[in-house]
């Protein structure tokens, strides 16, 4: 009988936007404790602390190019993106993003800032839970 494999390909993500987030160094991903990340069906959300990176493969070869998202953090506070998550209605995505300052942002797949609103508390570590809720 022969052997049976439990893996199915998605897809690739290799591109050159993921350089800015230290891939291509040896140990990379160990190397960079504050990368964030959100995976959905067909998509995969990376992080640091100033850039978003949206990554998406589908079933055909014509998967979208990586689109990266620069949101308007504020220099004198240091503010960083310290949470990333998506958002689901129905057949609906955005990406949610909070900030160390406490801000959550909402941005559209196409990069464009939906909301951007600020949460009672110092800052968002998570966005799940109550964090939405509120």
């Amino acid at each position: 009988m022969a052997k049976r494999s439990y893996k199915t390909e998605l897809g690739c993500i290799a591109c050159d936007e993921l350089r800015e987030l230290g891939a291509g160094k040896p140990n990379w991903l160990v190397e960079t404790p504050h990368l964030l990340c959100a995976i959905d069906t067909h998509s995969l959300l990376l992080a640091n602390r100033s850039t978003i990176l949206l990554l998406s493969w589908s079933d055909n070869s014509a998967a979208s190019p990586p689109l990266k998202i620069r949101p308007d953090l504020s220099p004198i506070d240091a503010e960083s993106i310290t949470a990333l998550e998506w958002l689901v209605f129905g057949d609906n995505r955005v990406i949610v993003a909070g900030t160390s300052s406490g801000y959550l942002l909402l941005y559209s797949l196409r990069g464009d800032l939906i909301h951007r609103q600020l949460d009672r508390c110092d800052c968002l570590d998570t966005a799940r839970g109550d964090e939405l809720q509120s």
